[in-house]
């Protein structure tokens, strides 16, 4: 659903995508002052998409290259024409890092043989090189700026970190030694957790880092350090649902957004595959299977989930469609997903498959003796579930064990499970609680001056990777993460409390419900049947006009 929003002109044209690029006063749309942040996120959906299988309008692509190529300025940067050259552009820097990106994706995919657009190449990728040695010469000046207390207590301080992930991608490709300086000197300067910052900024500022020391490691204890930070997200702004508030400011934002919460699950599998860490991946199959559904509507777009209970604000403020950003992020987050999801190990007994996230995926994977391509078939997380994966060449394989699942006939072995005898792996997902429980934030109806009430630690009933219950103070409309979490029986019972031995007493019948990004068609956001004798509860405030550039509303 997500791919097909800009893969074709239906939602997308070409002035829509470029404005940010030339900035045209009678076309002035959201964000268009970040120059080369709607655009280049296009330009790398669109090389993604077409990797798995989506073919992009190609008469739309040519359009915004034809734009976007007279439109670079002197110094190789993107921006408005008139303005003067370097200075602390925010919106400049922060675009024109994810059009980096975007170029570099692009310049792939006009590399293919098929491409249609194989004449762009060579453009392309000089307009490549002269954005990235722009990016590259503001390193230094930006380094300074973020020196200057007053500077750093902005929320969107860290906007210029944003040239972490391409620079440190760049430094790889072309391995430029100053380009390879530039990201290793961004990456010392991440900062702890600890400002009001932008989630958004900081995880993609983390995930830049964590890049820099697995390509140029000089500093050992760095991938450390950015675990230690995620750590610190975690405890202090990661919802019970597996996702992020929008920043760190106290008071605390009223909403999550799914930029954040598609960074946060593309750090946790980073992190996971550096560190062999089961607990990592654990946080992403939560985010991936709560949160981001949280925040993506109907039609595949996704954006913001509010957290306070006022159809005024969640309608004028936080945007359920943020086209502009986190359609396009969300995406991202469910590519690196099936990039991730299967890796090969070696041992004493040759290759091995491991799947460390159990997702319906196709891929290939090198191995010593080639390339393999690797088919899982999963209707994982249903609450019994079968898991097969198929090889050509055929190899051994396992799944990497859970705590959300436990299987039949299986052999578990150092964290892994094995199929035994069989070509599948038949499981069943367990019940569970958090008692410890994550930071719970929850807000008074119609609250929306930013002074939010700290409600402390809730618990969490689950089954499998999927919240069904979440339990905490003042539970109800309040408390819109509660709210679209709690399964209400038919006679409309709920939790009544919690014990303070963190069991959960409930009254009523409290059963699973699946609701993964691919089933949500419904339009009308009223109660969904799950079953027979579940219903899901869906906050009225949702009940909102659904927002996309094809279907205007009276608001950005």
């Amino acid at each position: 659903m997500t791919a097909r929003q800009f893969t074709s002109r239906e939602v997308y044209s070409a002035e829509l995508i470029t404005q940010d690029l030339v900035l045209h006063p009678d076309r002035r749309r959201t964000a268009d002052d970040y120059s080369g942040d709607l655009s280049g996120r296009y330009l790398e959906a669109v090389a993604l998409a077409a990797q798995l299988g989506f073919a992009p309008d190609w008469d739309l692509l040519r359009d915004v290259i034809d734009v976007l190529l007279p439109a670079q300025r002197a110094d190789g940067s993107f921006g408005a024409a008139d303005a003067a050259l370097g200075g602390f552009d925010h919106g400049v820097v922060w675009g024109n890092a994810f059009l980096l990106t975007g170029l570099m994706e692009l310049a792939e995919l006009l590399d293919d043989p098929a491409c249609p657009l194989g004449a762009h190449s060579a453009a392309v990728r000089a307009a490549t090189a002269r954005l990235a040695e722009s990016l590259v010469l503001s390193v230094p000046r930006w380094l300074r700026w973020f020196t200057y207390s007053r500077e750093r207590e902005h929320k969107f301080a860290l906007d210029f970190f944003a040239m972490l992930p391409p620079l440190t991608r760049w430094a790889e490709h072309t391995g430029d030694p100053r380009a390879v300086q530039a990201a290793q000197s961004l990456a010392a300067a991440v900062p702890p957790p600890d400002g009001p910052w932008h989630l958004h900024g900081y995880l993609t500022a983390l995930r830049g880092k964590l890049g820099v020391a697995e390509r140029f490691g000089a500093d050992p204890a760095a991938a450390q350090e950015v675990l230690d930070a995620w750590n610190l997200v975690r405890q202090r702004y990661v919802l019970a649902h597996g996702g992020v508030r929008e920043s760190m400011r106290q008071p605390m934002d009223l909403n999550t957004e799914g930029c954040g919460i598609a960074d946060w699950i593309m750090l946790s599998i980073d992190l996971g595959r550096h560190f062999r860490d089961d607990e990592l991946f654990d946080a992403a199959e939560i985010a991936l299977h709560n949160a981001l559904p949280h925040v993506q509507a109907p039609n595949g777009h996704f954006g913001c989930e509010t957290l306070a209970a006022d159809p005024g604000l969640l309608t004028e403020d936080y945007v359920p469609e943020a086209w502009w950003c986190c359609t396009f992020h969300g995406f991202r987050a469910m590519y690196h997903v099936a990039a991730n999801a299967v890796r090969l190990e070696r041992d004493a007994g040759g290759d091995r498959l491991r799947v460390d996230l159990p997702v319906p995926v196709a891929t290939r994977i090198a191995t010593s003796a080639g390339t393999a391509t690797v088919e899982v078939t999963t209707d994982y997380p249903d609450r019994e579930f079968e898991l097969a994966v198929r090889s050509d060449p055929g190899l051994p394989w396992s799944v990497r064990a859970s705590r959300f699942w436990s299987a039949g006939a299986a052999e578990v072995s150092r964290g892994s499970v094995r199929p035994g005898g069989s070509e599948r792996i038949v499981g069943r997902a367990l019940t569970w609680i958090d008692a410890d429980g994550v930071p719970v934030h929850s807000l008074q109806l119609n609250n929306t001056d930013e002074h939010a009430t700290w409600l402390g630690h809730g618990v969490c009933v689950f089954v499998g990777p999927v919240i069904q219950v979440l339990a905490a103070p003042h539970t109800g409309a309040g408390n819109v993460v509660a709210a679209r979490t709690l399964h209400v029986a038919p006679d409309g019972q709920r939790i009544q409390h919690v014990a303070a031995d963190g069991l959960a007493h409930l009254t009523g019948l409290v059963r699973e419900f699946r609701a993964p990004w691919s089933t949500l068609r419904d339009h009308t956001w009223q109660p969904v049947a799950a079953d027979d004798a579940v219903v899901r509860f869906r906050f009225a405030a949702l009940d909102v006009t659904p927002f996309t550039p094809a279907r205007p509303a009276d608001h950005d």
